[in-house]
């Protein structure tokens, strides 16, 4: 498993990063945490984004007993373009 600070620190369109809770059967959710405008979900483009989530990240896996991974998605598919 690599670190948080080994992975690459800027995003790029076709990856995203976002903290996922495992639970004993292998279903997993992205994690959730409080902002100042209110729940949002633990994720970003970049490694620097991820780095605010972690406490939280960490709590939620205290606190459900689930472990919590830092996933990078990539080779994302466009779905829908807006200008």
């Amino acid at each position: 498993m690599s670190n948080i600070n080994d992975a690459e620190l800027h995003g790029c369109p076709d990856q995203i990063f976002a903290f996922v809770a495992v639970d004993s059967e292998g279903k997993s959710g992205i994690c959730a945490g409080l902002t100042p405008l209110g729940v949002a979900p633990m994720v970003g483009m970049t490694i620097s984004d991820m780095e605010k989530w972690v406490p939280s990240a960490h709590a939620v896996s205290v606190q459900t007993d689930k472990l919590v991974q830092l996933i990078r998605y990539e080779s994302a598919e466009i779905i829908m373009d807006f200008r």
